[in-house]
Order: C-alpha cells, then structure tokens, then sequence
C-alpha cells in the first residue's frame, strides 16, 4: 500500500467513525432533512406535535388528491392554469406507485396525529389500521364508479 492511499484510507476511517447529525460531509449529510422534519415532535409538546402532524398528513393528502385532478391525458384539466401559465402543460397517464407510497406516507402522518389527540385513546396502531380500511374503502368506491 503506498503512502498517499494509507493517509486517504485512515482519513476515511476517522471521519466515518463520528455521529451521522455532526459530520459536515458525506453522504452522512443527507440525515439532516430528517432532524429538521423531526424538530417539532423534539421542540414541542405532544398536542402542538399531533397538530403539526394533523396538519401534515391533511395538506399531503390534499395536494395529491389536487395534483391529480389538476393534471391529465392532455395537460391540464382546468382551464384557469392553462390561461395563468400559458401552456399545454404536463401530461400524466395515471398516479403510479410512488404516487401511492407518498399517499400512505401522509396517511400515516395523519393517523399519528389524530392518535396523538387521543382518538382511540391515543392507540397509533388502531387509528392507522382504520385509516387504511377507510383509505381503502374510499379507493375502492372510487374506481367502481
């Protein structure tokens, strides 16, 4: 082993061996989001952290739920975007699966909230499991119609 690649292999070595939140490099860094989107449960009591939660989970849903109504086979279903932005815009056959992975995700931070608020007497497994039959349901009413 020459010299120059010791002296890069110990330096790696060293700087892996530090907490992930602290290392300023890497691919370490990416952690960051994650403090930062968990601050407010950190920062805050557990009420003001469900309504942080609440909040999160109803606003995902509700852009989705607009993102798929807003944009179809052609551009865009409302008239009204097409005369602000000027153009056809984008065309989008159908939601995918990464679509539904972001849905279930705030689901789940919906359900967390409310089981923070106390619904179900603050049991977060009951209250998800409900929110996906629900979800479910209303999914499955959908595409029969």
């Amino acid at each position: 082993m020459t010299g120059s690649s010791a002296i890069r292999r110990k330096e790696h070595v060293q700087r892996s061996g530090s907490p992930g939140l602290t290392e300023p490099g890497g691919s370490r860094r990416s952690r960051w989001p994650l403090l930062i989107a968990t601050w407010p449960m950190i920062r805050y009591g557990r009420e003001q952290a469900s309504g942080i939660l609440t909040g999160a989970g109803i606003g995902g849903l509700a852009l989705v739920v607009i993102q798929g109504f807003a944009i179809g086979l052609g551009g865009w279903n409302w008239s009204i975007l097409a005369d602000l932005l000027g153009t056809e815009g984008p065309s989008q056959a159908g939601m995918g699966l990464g679509a539904g992975l972001v849905s279930t995700a705030f689901l789940m931070l919906l359900c967390q909230g409310l089981a923070g608020r106390g619904w179900c007497r603050g049991d977060a497994f009951i209250v998800s499991a409900i929110g996906v039959v629900v979800a479910l349901t209303v999914i499955s009413s959908c595409s029969r119609s």
